[in-house]
């Protein structure tokens, strides 16, 4: 009869949490004794074992909370993403919960040091520290889920583009594969991450281009977007939805990207659809349609006519963006001068 084989098993790794625990605590392991008495260095060890377990708690929980300090800091539309992809409210709640998990700890900290110069039995002490870490692990283990949200949210904040309010914007739309990432490519310097069919683009992507008031204006290029009211958009999440909340948190001028040909995957009538949709959600919006794929179809339209594959129309398309450039910062000028009030942020992103 064969051998009976045991099952291979896989060890699972210990929590965030659990890390931090047995990194604080084996820490405390090095503090030395101090004190003429035994019951002197039995105290100095206790206390010690204690502060410094507590130091090392305290400083990994704060560096989890470190990268959003300044939250108003953060541009708007980082902000809207980060809430799309963890939950709207769940950021802010699992920063206030590991913020009051430091505090518990401090006060668990506190509690044990008032006690222990009164401690004479060496027994109470070693309870004393086995009672600090019995609470600070508690503290540490309740806030697990949070942390791991906020190790997530710190992630995603490094990786995600920044649309500058301050700074001149537009912003490319339309349905997928219709040519938006090569648009921006054309604009701009940038290289956005595109994958396999439908859905080419695989999140929001920002170019910086030589164009408007100050010959700098950041191009945003959004993930393709369907024939969606902005509700059903969100509800479909995914890349779909980052294209709205692109257009939700940034201001200036939006290109809405067709294909009239169809090579895309959808009618141009599905494509004007969009349109529509973008404009009656968004009217104060100045849209400009522009048409792509030239070099394989010129319909007969009002629009704007280019080739991302052979540069055809692009030079056109940059002097009609200037125009709209130079007169959003003329009205933001005028308005300056009308209320004598200085915005927050400017759309020349200098002041």
């Amino acid at each position: 009869m064969p051998k009976d084989r045991k099952e291979d098993t896989v060890e699972e790794s210990p929590s965030q949490a659990q890390r931090l625990l047995d990194m604080a605590f084996h820490r405390a392991t090095t503090v030395s004794r101090k004190g003429k008495t035994p019951l002197d260095r039995g105290r100095s060890l206790t206390a010690g074992k204690i502060g410094r377990a507590c130091g090392m708690l305290l400083r990994h929980l704060s560096l989890a909370r470190a990268p959003f300090r300044r939250m108003e800091e953060i541009p708007p539309f980082t902000i809207a993403l980060l809430e799309e992809r963890l939950g709207k409210g769940k950021l802010e709640r699992s920063l206030n919960r590991v913020r009051v998990a430091e505090e518990r700890i401090i006060g668990f900290r506190r509690e044990e040091e008032k006690k222990i110069p009164r401690l004479v039995d060496p027994a109470l002490l070693k309870e004393s520290l086995r009672r600090f870490y019995g609470r600070a692990s508690s503290a540490v283990r309740e806030v697990e889920a949070d942390l791991a949200r906020l190790e997530e949210a710190a992630t995603l904040l490094k990786q995600s583009p920044h649309i500058d309010p301050a700074v001149p914007t537009v912003v490319v739309v339309g349905y997928p594969n219709v040519g938006k990432s090569s648009l921006l490519r054309r604009l701009t310097s940038a290289s956005p991450k595109v994958a396999s069919y439908p859905f080419t683009t695989l999140t929001v992507s920002i170019g910086h281009a030589e164009i408007g008031p100050i010959l700098r204006t950041q191009v945003v290029d959004t993930p393709g977007m369907l024939v969606r009211t902005p509700k059903k958009a969100k509800v479909a999440g995914g890349p779909e939805r980052e294209a709205m909340v692109a257009l939700e948190t940034s201001t200036g001028i939006v290109i809405f990207l067709v294909d009239p040909t169809g090579s895309c995957g959808w009618p141009l009538e599905d494509q004007m659809k969009l349109l529509t949709r973008i404009r009656e959600a968004y009217p104060e919006r100045r849209t400009i349609v522009v048409e792509n794929k030239v070099d394989l179809m010129h319909a007969e339209t009002g629009n704007l006519k280019i080739s991302c594959l052979t540069g055809e129309g692009i030079e056109e398309l940059t002097e009609v963006l200037k125009s709209e450039l130079k007169k959003e910062h003329a009205a933001w000028r005028e308005m300056v001068l009308r209320t004598g009030e200085m915005p927050q942020t400017t759309p020349e992103g200098n002041g």
